[in-house]
């Protein structure tokens, strides 16, 4: 596996990890915060809505000089950027705000996400680096939903936005520093 591949495994597996320390317990922020347990459904469907509106966006933008990278960079500054709002803010009007803003992020990221894996694939290993990429992205759900449960009980939600954020911009931090001296396009 090539370096590029490593680095972009990297930074998707600990971005997926901060998502599925909130997903497994999202309808309990929400009954938490004061809502029905209804208001769940709405919040992903405004997170996807968002972003299947924002990739139509994408996928009609000419590649350009490193925009594929650009926009996986500023997938991850965004949601990180998100997670840290619902640290100082918990209402219903800051999570759907938040669920736009990874909506947007998500619609931005997934494209660039593709694109770069796709640019990166090792010659006649590309059943192995798919793989791969599955692999590391089931362990990070895993590994995300049981530390979920676990820092809800014994910290509460503002250490699992803590944590998020963190995540999310260690991903931005990978990826802008690792992959900004790459030569192979």
């Amino acid at each position: 596996m090539n370096k590029e591949l490593k680095i972009l495994y990297s930074a998707h597996f600990i971005n997926v990890l901060a998502d599925y320390l909130l997903i497994p317990i999202f309808a309990l922020l929400v009954t938490q915060i004061g809502s029905k347990i209804q208001l769940v459904g709405v919040l992903f469907a405004v997170q996807y809505v968002t972003s299947s509106i924002v990739s139509l966006f994408v996928i009609r933008m000419r590649d350009g000089s490193h925009l594929d990278e650009y926009l996986l960079k500023l997938c991850y500054f965004i949601k990180g950027f998100g997670w840290l709002l619902l640290i100082f803010i918990q209402t219903i009007p800051m999570l759907i705000l938040v669920e736009a803003l990874i909506g947007i992020a998500s619609g931005m990221g997934g494209p660039s996400f593709g694109a770069l894996i796709s640019e990166h694939l090792d010659k006649h290993k590309h059943l192995a680096d798919w793989g791969n990429l599955f692999l590391i992205q089931n362990v990070a759900v895993g590994v995300g939903s049981i530390l979920a449960g676990y820092t809800l009980a014994k910290y509460g939600f503002t250490t699992i936005f803590i944590a998020m954020t963190l995540f999310e911009f260690a991903s931005f931090f990978i990826c802008h520093y690792a992959l900004q001296n790459r030569t192979s396009r």
